[in-house]
């Protein structure tokens, strides 16, 4: 799930660490995102309490530009209950994340992508490798953001448009 930035500089996390961190993750992104967001979880081979939430979320509409779920479709005899699922980044729902990723026992049981997005994209996290960010979030977010998670942050050129 690689979400596209036609800007010319984003911002680049690289220090996040998919196992310890996930948790530290999600209860951190409240500091970075906007109300009204829409997060985007892929995954392809949840655990079985993860599989069980996902199917209550309710099936969101999502614009093309954002929807993975078709990708996840040609991998679906490999993985079967694998998929791109779709919610609000409410309190409640970012609550059940972190809660979900402390419950797994390996953390690509929850989750191998992140996207955030309202109509436009606001961060992509890639197989938990490059967390890149819009500049449109904000310098303040983005500090407070990683000042949570212990890491640091730089404004790179897109590699999107390289």
């Amino acid at each position: 799930m690689y979400l596209y930035f036609d800007t010319p500089e984003i911002i680049s996390i690289t220090e996040i660490d998919n196992g310890p961190q996930q948790a530290d993750f999600f209860s951190s992104l409240a500091e970075l995102i906007p109300v009204g967001t829409i997060l985007g979880v892929g995954c392809y081979a949840p655990d079985p309490q993860v599989q069980a939430w996902f199917a209550t979320l309710p099936l969101l509409e999502v614009p093309d530009d954002f929807n993975f779920r078709r990708e996840f479709e040609i991998y679906r005899e490999d993985y079967p209950s694998g998929g791109a699922f779709y919610l609000a980044a409410t309190n409640e729902n970012l609550a059940t994340l972190v809660r979900l990723a402390k419950a797994v026992g390996s953390p690509e049981l929850l989750s191998d992508h992140v996207i955030g997005f309202i109509r436009q994209p606001l961060f992509s996290f890639h197989d938990w490798d490059e967390m890149l960010i819009s500049l449109e979030i904000g310098s303040e977010k983005v500090a407070a953001f990683c000042r949570r998670l212990d890491v640091t942050y730089k404004r790179i050129r897109n590699p999107q448009l390289l």
